[in-house]
């Protein structure tokens, strides 16, 4: 049975990045409810890949982070490394 939290987005607590350290270089690809581009990471100077989702209900983007947090771990599946709000 699954905690009575995994499927209410409503009461997460998120800490918001900051958008200036990050860069996008160029799409990757897309979705339906988001595109992911190729990016950089000023803070740990790194690559990574950003996905900017679509303006939607907080509800799917909430749902959207639970999701990926939950199959970190799993095959191809890329670690959730900062959540940031423009």
């Amino acid at each position: 049975m699954r905690p009575e939290d995994y499927s209410f987005y409503g009461a997460m607590n998120i800490a918001w990045g900051d958008v200036n350290n990050y860069e996008c270089y160029h799409k990757l690809g897309r979705g339906k409810y988001s595109e992911v581009f190729l990016g950089y990471c000023s803070a740990n100077n790194k690559k990574c890949v950003i996905k900017v989702l679509k303006p939607v209900k907080a509800e799917k983007i909430y749902r959207e982070i639970k999701i990926l947090q939950a199959l970190y771990g799993g095959p191809n599946v890329v670690k959730l490394m900062d959540l940031i709000k423009e």
